[in-house]
């Protein structure tokens, strides 16, 4: 995604995938970084059928029932990830509009997010990796608001390829449907 996506909320909405504009670079390279990480899980498979038809000592055995399964769970999920990386995530809420959008700018007040942008129904924002500096390293988060809902997205944007969300939208969505909870319990 660019610095600043025209996102089709409407679209985005029915489908529940992010709708953005790509050029066939952005679409490539999520396709070499799924393969990326399926060829990480076939490693895995491999290692452990080598080693299985050659049995040999404690490494072999520490490759085969530690790091063969790790390889194959870390690849196949990441390879996952990575294909349905602008999969929006939901939050049903019990507010307004106009409700959602103050709890939420607030929210990511009061979690250190920068917002890039900010429209209507859309805000963009931006968490920047501890080790990063001049943004080089972030997780760009848009946030599409609706009546009862909000939805978001997260995708990494680093310099070179951008890895998948492992799990932060699981995070981010834990945190905010706390923070509508306690919301909801102060008024």
């Amino acid at each position: 995604m660019s610095n600043s996506p025209h996102i089709e909320i409407n679209k985005s909405i029915s489908t529940g995938f992010l709708s953005v504009k790509q050029d066939w670079i952005s679409v490539l390279k999520r396709i070499f970084t799924s393969f990326l990480f399926l060829a990480m899980a076939i490693y895995g498979f491999v290692i452990q059928f080598k080693i299985q038809l050659e049995p040999g000592g404690i490494v072999d055995k520490f490759l085969l029932f530690i790091v063969s399964p790790i390889l194959v769970l870390y690849g196949l999920h990441g390879a996952y990830r990575k294909v349905i990386e602008l999969k929006l995530v939901s939050i049903t809420t019990n507010y307004n509009f106009a409700e959602n959008k103050r709890i939420l700018l607030n929210f990511l007040h009061q979690y250190g997010y920068d917002i890039l942008q900010e429209s209507k129904d859309l805000i963009i924002a931006c968490d920047e990796n501890e080790f990063s500096f001049n943004r080089l390293w972030i997780k760009k988060i848009s946030f599409i608001i609706c009546e009862g809902k909000i939805y978001f997205n997260i995708v990494k944007q680093y310099p070179r390829r951008n890895p998948p969300v492992l799990i932060a939208d699981l995070i981010l969505k834990r945190d905010l449907k706390r923070y509508i909870k306690n919301s909801l319990a102060k008024s």
